[in-house]
């Protein structure tokens, strides 16, 4: 996680970290914690490796960024699929421009 903050802090993004947190917990943790920081949660990604992180971050109304590939048959996934945490920054960056 420390590597991820140093990037995106590198870059101008601010990062909410919930690993750890039960999975039953994590949208009212994401909303809590994004409160605290003040940050604007519409202008927000969730950044996840698996289809319930994914779940997630939908739940409370933010893009969603998946490392990975589109699972098939998956009704709702994430708003953009990155094959790793490089290219999710990348993608960050030339969003914020």
């Amino acid at each position: 996680m420390q590597t991820l903050r140093k990037k995106a802090r590198a870059y101008g993004l601010r990062v909410i970290d919930i690993s750890g947190v039960p999975a039953a917990r994590a949208a009212g943790s994401i909303l809590e914690r994004a409160r605290k920081k003040r940050l604007n949660i519409s202008k927000s990604f969730f950044i996840s490796h698996t289809d319930a992180g994914t779940r997630i971050g939908r739940e409370v109304n933010v893009q969603t960024i998946q490392i990975g590939t589109h699972p098939r048959g998956a009704k709702l996934g994430a708003h953009y699929y990155v094959p790793n945490l490089e290219a999710a920054i990348k993608l960050l960056r030339a969003r914020k421009r």
